[in-house]
């Protein structure tokens, strides 16, 4: 971080808006082992708007923890996560503003992240854009509650939200990363939060970071450790995507079994057919009967879970 936090900075401190626009900068530091704070404090020791930034130390390692430090220290009602390999472009406080202002029911939004590369990538780089937060998140700018998620960097939260859920003692169902570790699914709980809790997911496509990608990362192993925590991650956040559709159908429980069983002869020709494998099937009755009656069963700890989460969420 020592090496680029100072442009990290400066796309920062360096934002157009307008000119009664309150805003902050909040530098957190979570157990860094390198001169990464010694750094900051060099570059904001003589700087015309080093006023607007505060430091802070979270020592609970960890991307999770030092995001929700964060938004429990700003001073205003938008976050925009900020890591620290992404240089904001100079307008988007002032179009994060907008959005929320323009829709209240937003609870996040998402950017299209532009490549840096520290140095020329190899050509498979291309295939894997998505896992490296690279690119355009969506086809088009717009509502995307749907997709239930969008990219932790350069993420802009509605901190009242937030305070909700933390009023509702929501606790995380999985690990986000901490240091070298590259476990994941941080980002795409949070964002199931905020829906569980009524809130709409936005992405707009001319909102833009440049995402810098340092030489170490442009590895088979690298990839591979990133998947893995894609990999590790995906059982909790696809039961989250399940327990989200589920809800969003309205249906109650009696109305649901009947759904499943209208698609089990179509489910069944496919397994005879060789289309679809047997246990996808017997997992995918297994999800529905459990969100059907997960309050009662409580036989999926994950689902049971998701069910305490709501009620909690609902209760506030």
């Amino acid at each position: 971080s020592e090496k680029i936090i100072e442009r990290t900075l400066q796309s920062s401190l360096y934002q157009n808006v307008i000119d009664d626009f309150p805003w902050e900068i909040l530098v957190i530091d979570n157990n860094s082992a390198d001169a990464t704070m010694k750094r900051v404090k060099e570059i904001l020791a003589d700087h015309p708007k080093g006023s607007v930034v505060r430091m802070y130390h979270e020592h609970h390692q960890g991307l999770s923890f030092a995001r929700k430090r964060g938004l429990d220290e700003a001073n205003y009602e938008y976050v925009v996560l900020c890591d620290d390999d992404n240089f904001l472009a100079d307008n988007y406080l002032q179009k994060v503003w907008e959005i929320f202002e323009g829709q209240p029911g937003i609870g996040i939004i998402g950017s299209r992240a532009k490549p840096l590369f520290e140095e020329e990538p190899p050509l498979w780089i291309h295939d894997h854009y998505k896992a490296y937060a690279l690119g355009s998140q969506y086809d088009k700018s717009g509502d995307c509650t749907d997709k239930k998620f969008v990219w932790g960097a350069g993420m802009a939260l509605r901190k009242s939200a937030f305070l909700k859920l933390k009023e509702a003692e929501i606790e995380s169902l999985l690990s986000d990363r901490k240091g070298r570790s590259l476990s994941a699914g941080g980002d795409s709980e949070l964002c199931a939060w905020y829906i569980i809790a009524g809130y709409r997911i936005w992405y707009d496509d001319e909102l833009i970071l440049n995402h810098f990608v340092a030489s170490k990362k442009l590895t088979h192993e690298y990839l591979e450790k990133l998947y893995a925590g894609f990999h590790n991650s995906y059982p909790v956040i696809e039961k989250y995507h399940l327990f989200i559709d589920y809800k969003s159908e309205s249906k109650n429980p009696i109305q649901r079994i009947f759904s499943i069983g209208k698609l089990c002869l179509g489910y069944c020709k496919n397994v005879i057919l060789k289309k679809v494998k047997k246990t996808n099937v017997i997992n995918y009755y297994k999800n529905q009967l459990q969100l059907a009656f997960g309050p009662l069963l409580k036989v999926d700890p994950i689902i049971h879970s998701l069910y305490i989460i709501e009620k909690k969420i609902s209760s506030i």
